[in-house]
């Protein structure tokens, strides 16, 4: 009986065994593209960008295989995050390749007109970077000039778009020195983040942004309180605050406290030993700026890292 048990086992363990391989076999070349992009984020959102090109790059050839499975509108998305993969090690010419992709497919699509958007943003930051600012307030302007009205939809996708637009020409224009114009920019995205319920991350940007601009244009008082406002709102949602306390420390240092000068930028650097610089929210304008060269380090000091499955949308 014990040998007619143990055949018994055998038998259903290799009709077990020969299931499995018929499933891993059965795999269409949609659901393996479509498991290449999830490990990709996976690898993304955990920093590793080195793995996570490698499965983007894997889908991006995989993709003309399809056939009807093919999806365009996938494939550009997949540009984006590709781009944002390679700007995080200082790759730009990477970067504006997968964006300039991602651009002419989304031209193509009827109802893309938020990936086209994008699209010329991300190209503006990126051109940003590589101090081509010519280039980069032409891109950023192109986008904000199609985001026209967004500000007054009923969507917060594309509220949040304009918003980001403001905010990135706001970057650029405080990194040219342009306080006048930076600060008019990222108030009006300000303004547009404190309306949406929950958009902590682009309310605190913006505040942290107004904040520098004010301690360039000497207005330390006012820096102080926006820079103030805008760690607390970090701190209440768990999100690295050593920016601020860069920026804090240096306003100390120009209002003649040197001792909380230095206390602060010492925060500042431990804070950057234990976690990123910046926090996860805006999806390209994100490079490391220890691996980037070559780029504006004041630009990258502004600019936060976003992961690419955010909750903004």
């Amino acid at each position: 009986p014990s040998i007619y048990i143990l055949v018994i086992m055998l038998s259903q363990l290799r009709i077990i065994i020969l299931i499995a391989l018929c499933l891993s076999s059965c795999m269409t070349p949609s659901v393996i593209a479509t498991k290449t992009i999830q490990q990709g984020d996976e690898a993304n959102n955990q920093n590793n960008y080195r793995e996570a090109i490698k499965h983007y790059e894997a889908y991006i050839s995989q993709s003309p295989q399809l056939g009807l499975y093919r999806n365009p509108s996938m494939e550009a998305s997949v540009y984006r995050k590709l781009a944002y993969a390679y700007s995080t090690q200082g790759n730009y010419k990477q970067s504006i390749r997968c964006l300039n992709n991602a651009l002419a497919i989304d031209s193509t699509i009827a109802g893309n007109g938020l990936e086209v958007i994008e699209d010329f943003r991300d190209l503006g930051v990126i051109y940003a970077y590589l101090n081509e600012y010519k280039e980069s307030l032409q891109f950023l302007t192109r986008s904000l000039k199609m985001s026209e009205g967004m500000e007054a939809s009923m969507k917060s996708v594309k509220r949040i778009s304009i918003a980001d637009t403001f905010m990135s020409l706001a970057q650029v224009h405080m990194t040219l020195g342009n306080f006048k114009e930076a600060e008019v920019m990222g108030m009006n995205a300000l303004e547009i983040y404190e309306k949406l319920t929950g958009e902590f991350k682009g309310t605190l940007e913006a505040e942290l942004l107004l904040g520098i601009i004010s301690r360039e244009r000497g207005n330390l008082a006012e820096a102080l309180r926006l820079i103030e406002t805008s760690k607390l709102r970090a701190e209440q949602n768990q999100l690295n605050t050593s920016r601020h306390n860069q920026a804090l420390g240096e306003i100390y240092s120009l209002q003649g406290e040197p001792e909380n000068g230095i206390r602060f930028k010492l925060l500042a650097a431990r804070q950057a030993e234990f976690g990123p610089t910046r926090d996860p929210a805006f999806e390209i304008a994100c490079v490391d700026t220890e691996r980037a060269e070559g780029g504006g380090d004041k630009l990258a000091d502004l600019m936060p890292v976003y992961a690419i499955n955010d909750d903004r949308t």
